[in-house]
């Protein structure tokens, strides 16, 4: 490009001056320079952490923050840049923005800000923020930086606030709002609850995993009297009032209007008037005297327990008398203390006191009474009324709030509720007077009961039911079962059906109504289900609705309506999938065809758009989930097992215990055979040899032993000399004997290991015992294993964690280098078959082929980072830099599975990204090569610890670059730099362009004649615009401010003078005549002879009219020629700004 000539400089500043008017310049006050350039001096940043909305992984965001920098004068005193006559003032330079950018990003205005939030910085990082002020005159202040660490979150969530906990049917149902014990919500980063109940307080076992607010439920069998019916004559109160003085006592029935039924009780009458205190009916034992344990009512220290007691006091001249209910605990010898539920009652009506008490440590019994703590004058004939004790074992529920991070929070308050059966409540008794009742005996029912018309008889001979009669008119009549009018609905569950009880080839019924069904195969026009549960459903059709808002799913895929009948959604599995509403998405992949509508698409502030002119860096984490080999076992018809204990045969064959015996499942999961034997659904069972054992309940308890070849079943008893029954087994092997895991309250869990005899008729012998430390009921392994030695694998529960515990033996130190989690909750078997751990799952067996790490964890887990490059062909060693990376919260002994969701391989170029290369190492190290693969998934089995790392950065060829055009291209923003703009739509930029005569000279001009040139060939252009001529005319098609130099060369003569010249609008497209053309004169130059070559130039700047015509005329008043190169007769035109 050519440099500006004097001529160019001149013509500039002679147009500056002229629109300068020095009576509208303020120069301002010189006291106000600035003196200084601002620093900021406090930048700083603020690390919080929240969960991505889909697969919760922990990210840092960072708040950054300055405060505005102080401007000082030539005296070194602080400018007040608020001060309006300062403002005002042109000297005064104030700060008018920041720009702002972080390690991973780069500089952006902040709008003038003193605070920016950076977001979706994966953890175990530092993020420097750096920031500098901008003048109002551009100039910049230093750049200032703050490093801010974004490590592992390390701060639990806050303490729940305590849940409301309901019980019914056997459900205890726990409802969570989603806020602390302050009432505030929980963190951005909240992940789960963990809500633990249990008869323990606190209670220690995980029930259920909660995902947010709401209500949850769990089953917990409905909790039993632990004394007789309050009813029951051998339940009712002792006849003491007092150690100090007796009333009369009488047995009292057929009591009505009393709470919960009751209906016998103890009356107690006053013989002698007078005041006193602690007046009081025991209810288990007289508790003024010594302890006396066989009336006392056992319980379990740190155990928590509902009681009630059901009462009444006739006292005329007493309307309201203080009443309560004194509870006093004991270690069978000594009082541990009293506790008291106090209430005022009223005279003459009934009523209840029902609390809720711990037992303390040391306490084995409990004794209650009613009382009256105050004093109170009593009249003869005032009577105290009190029904049996009622009490049961409550369980406790408390929750725990954990987040992305897997910090627990404390746990909240802890609530306790007895759960109640569907048999709980008031007014069942007399609900269920007067209905008709089915006998099933084999004695005629009226000889011993009142027999009401509508009754039935099965009539049982040698356990089977012969004859069905119905009491018909004051007479057993023998009739068919009508189970219309004899069962009512609901009232036959499968739980009390035998096995095999009920078969069919086909069983056909206007409707089907079961909480649980299982079956090979089920034909029905219409099933309706509150809850259906199924490994696999075939359907045709599923929708949810018949019309307005409904999911249909079907062959095509699944479509979503609205109300209207509109379709919002269509997820396809034959086409392209359609989308009608708001996305929120973390990743975006468009593969093509992306259309914008509307008036309100934006770029966000601090938003960046980044065109590439080669691969870029991946910019989103992969996902990474632990993940299993899954076998699920089925039955003879190809439904899911369920509710199972599982063990292996020597040859890898499942064996699970069921109702009636046990079935054999092969390797693959597929039914094999099943075993008849006499073994509950809940037994856990063990192979040793050929044979499978399985045991009940209780000191002593029954040991059953099956011969796997021949189904023959035989028992025998084992007592372990203890005097409580055990509430917990399960059993197992060392290899040699059978080995019994165990539970009572006195010893807590032991190992026990059991000697045998041989042949299908057995005894056992109790060999040893040994304690341990552990705290949770399931499966346990003992052997080698590929630990090179004998250990004892067993599950343990620590807080909400539950995880297999190894150790050298029970009650020996937990080697944290070999535990592994479970993978799955409740686990109902553990062996080690083929160099591979397995567990069983409720119908499902994991296996544990994943990498076996020697890291010294407690839960078997530890953090660890997984990430991934683009990969070029195999061919070249094209490599992206890591991306993002991704936390996995890794299983010892699982396996890893890496997605990266959307991505297909590209083979279009050889510089496509044609596979992925996955990259995993621990938490804040180094990550390894793992993998390559050309498909958007892989899962690791190892896990390699040493060798390849990611590059350092990305060697991707540039390829043709990204750009963003018109419809017509002629406006493209390219990646390589390129910016084509139309000149009609520019503003405020010039338009250059300049184009030469050409050739080496012209032919000879005639003398005196005006001579129109056409100097077309282009020598420079900035691209916005290509000139076109209209005869020897340049035509100008915009509306525009132009500057136009024209510049000729003559040959060298002596004689005669030389002019050049411009004109606007000529009239006439070309001349080469005498006469000057008439009108449009612009500017014109001229000069004498010369025995040297001569120049002119002509500057002309003004503005035109779109389609304006310039016409260049040169004369000479002699012969002489105009010359082209090297000399140059150049045209150079700026166009400047457009004025439309």
């Amino acid at each position: 490009m050519r440099q500006p000539t004097l001529v160019d400089i001149i013509a500039d500043l002679q147009d500056t001056s002229e629109d300068l008017d020095a009576e509208d310049v303020d120069f301002g006050d010189p006291d106000n320079d600035n003196i200084t350039i601002p620093e900021i001096t406090d930048l700083s940043g603020v690390v919080s952490y929240y969960a991505s909305g889909i697969n919760k992984t922990p990210y840092g965001r960072v708040t950054w923050s300055w405060t505005r920098p102080v401007i000082y004068d030539e005296d070194n005193n602080p400018i007040d840049q608020t001060d309006p006559d300062i403002l005002d003032d042109m000297n005064f330079d104030p700060v008018v923005d920041y720009m702002f950018r972080t390690n991973f990003s780069t500089f952006a205005s902040t709008k003038g800000a003193t605070s920016v939030v950076t977001e979706a910085h994966p953890l175990g990082i530092n993020v420097v923020g750096y920031v500098y002020a901008v003048l109002a005159s551009g100039v910049i202040g230093p750049v200032v930086n703050y490093a801010a660490t974004v490590s592992k979150d390390t701060v639990a969530p806050n303490k729940p606030s305590t849940p409301t906990v309901t019980s019914s049917n056997g459900i205890i149902s726990v409802t969570l709002d989603g806020k602390d014990y302050a009432g505030n919500p929980m963190p951005n980063d909240f992940l789960q609850y963990v809500i633990n109940a249990g008869y323990d307080k606190p209670p220690s076992t995980q029930v259920v995993v909660a995902a947010g607010p709401g209500s949850y439920q769990f089953y917990s069998e409905p909790t039993p009297e632990l004394y007789p019916n309050p009813n029951a004559a051998s339940n009712l109160p002792n006849a003491l009032i007092s150690a100090r003085w007796s009333w009369t006592k009488k047995l009292v029935t057929g009591i009505t209007g009393a709470p919960s039924g009751i209906t016998t009780g103890v009356k107690t009458t006053c013989p002698t008037a007078g005041a006193r205190t602690g007046a009081g009916i025991d209810l288990a034992q007289n508790i003024d005297t010594a302890v006396d344990t066989s009336k006392n009512i056992p319980v379990v220290a740190g155990e928590t327990y509902l009681v009630s007691v059901v009462g009444k006091i006739d006292s005329p001249s007493n309307p309201t008398i203080p009443a309560g209910l004194n509870i006093r605990v004991n270690n069978g010898t000594t009082w541990l203390g009293t506790y008291n539920i106090n209430k005022t009652v009223n005279s003459g009506q009934y009523f209840t006191i029902e609390g809720v008490f711990t037992a303390p440590a040391g306490a084995t019994y409990v004794g209650f009474q009613l009382i009256n703590y105050a004093s109170v004058t009593w009249a003869v004939g005032d009577t105290f009324f009190a029904s049996g004790i009622s009490v049961k074992k409550a369980v406790n529920v408390q929750v725990f709030a954990q987040d992305v991070s897997y910090n627990t929070s404390v746990g909240s308050d802890t609530v306790a509720i007895v759960s109640k059966s569907v048999l709980d409540g008031s007014g069942l008794a007399a609900a269920l007077n007067g209905r008709n009742r089915i006998y099933a005996q084999s004695t005629d029912p009226a000889l011993t009961t009142t027999i009401i018309d509508g009754d039935w008889w099965f009539k049982v001979i040698a356990n089977q039911i012969s004859n069905y009669y119905q009491y018909v008119n004051g007479a057993w009549t023998e009739d068919k079962l009508n189970a219309a009018t004899v069962i009512a609905a609901l009232s036959v569950v499968t739980a009390n059906l035998a096995a095999d009880a009920v078969t069919a080839d086909k069983i056909m019924a206007g409707e089907i109504y079961a909480k649980l069904a299982t079956t090979g195969e089920l034909n029905a026009d219409v099933i309706r289900s509150g809850l259906l549960t199924a490994a696999i459903t075939l359907s045709g059709v599923i929708r949810t609705a018949e019309s307005g808002a409904r999911v249909v799913m079907d062959i095509n895929g699944i479509t979503l309506y609205d109300s209207s009948n509109n379709t919002v959604i269509v997820i396809s599995t034959t086409g392209d999938s359609f989308f009608s509403g708001n996305i929120i998405a973390t990743t975006l992949d468009i593969k093509d065809n992306t259309i914008m509508r509307g008036q309100n698409n934006i770029l966000a502030s601090n938003a960046t758009l980044t065109l590439t002119s080669k691969i870029s860096d991946p910019k989103t984490p992969p996902y990474v989930a632990n993940v299993y080999t899954t076998i699920g076992l089925l039955d003879s018809v190809g439904a899911q097992l369920s509710n199972m204990w599982t063990d292996r045969l020597s040859d890898g064959k499942f064996i699970s215990s069921v109702s009636g015996g046990y079935i054999v499942n092969n390797t693959d999961g597929t039914y094999n055979r099943s075993i008849a034997a006499s073994v509950g659904i809940e037994s856990s069972c063990v192979v040793i040899g050929n044979y499978v054992y399985a045991m009940s309940k209780g000191s002593p308890c029954t040991v059953y032993r099956t011969n796997i070849t021949t189904g023959n079943t035989v028992s025998t008893t084992l007592d372990f000399n203890e005097t409580v029954d055990g509430v917990a087994f399960v059993v197992g092997t060392n290899g040699t004997h059978l080995v019994i895991k165990r539970f009572n309250s006195t010893n807590g869990f032991r190992f026990y290991n059991i000697t045998t005899t041989t042949g299908d008729n057995f005894t056992l012998a109790l060999a040893t015992s040994t304690s341990t430390g552990t705290n949770y009921f399931g499966p346990f392994y003992i052997g080698n294993a590929d630990f090179g030695s004998s250990y004892l694998v067993n599950l343990t529960k620590a807080g909400p964690n539950t995880y297999f515990a190894v150790s050298t033996a029970p009650g020996a130190a937990i080697d944290a280098t070999k535990n592994f989690a479970p993978g799955m909750t409740n686990p109902k078997g553990l062996g080690y078959y083929s160099s591979v751990f397995w567990s069983a799952h409720n119908g499902f067996v994991l296996l544990y082929e994943g990498p076996v790490w020697d890291d010294s964890r407690t839960y078997g887990y530890k953090n660890l980072d997984v990430g991934f490059t683009f990969r070029g062909a195999s061919s070249n060693s094209y490599e992206s830099m890591l991306s993002p990376k991704t936390v996995l919260t890794y299983y010892r002994r699982a396996k890893i599975s890496i997605t990266v969701p959307g991505w297909l391989s590209d083979t279009s170029s050889s510089s496509s990204v044609e596979q992925l290369k996955f990259y995993a190492g621990n938490n804040g190290g180094t990550l390894y090569y793992q993998n390559i693969a050309s498909i958007n998934s892989v899962t690791l089995a190892t896990l390699a610890t040493s060798g390849g790392t990611p590059p350092g950065s990305n060697n991707f060829p540039v390829i043709p670059p990204a750009k963003i055009q018109s419809a017509n291209a002629d406006l493209v923003i390219s990646a390589d730099g390129t910016l084509l703009i139309p000149p009609a739509k520019f503003r405020g930029y010039p338009i250059k362009w300049n184009g030469s005569l050409g050739g080496s000279d012209t032919s000879t001009l005639t003398a005196s004649n005006y001579k129109s040139i056409k100097p077309d060939t282009t020598e420079y252009s900035t691209g916005e615009w290509t000139p076109t001529w209209n005869g020897d005319c340049l035509v100008i098609p915009y509306k525009a401010w132009i500057r136009v130099v024209f510049e000729v060369t003559f040959q060298a003569n002596s004689s005669g003078n030389r002019f050049i010249g411009m004109n606007l609008d000529p009239g006439i497209t070309t001349n080469n005549s005498g006469t000057y053309p008439s009108t449009g004169r612009m500017i014109y130059s001229k000069s004498s002879a010369s025995s040297d070559t001569t120049a002119l130039i002509c500057y002309w700047e003004g503005p035109v009219n779109a389609n304006a015509n310039i016409m260049f005329l040169v004369r000479s008043t002699v012969a002489v020629k105009v010359l082209g190169q090297p000399f140059e007769t150049r045209v150079f035109v700026t166009i400047e700004r457009m004025l439309d």
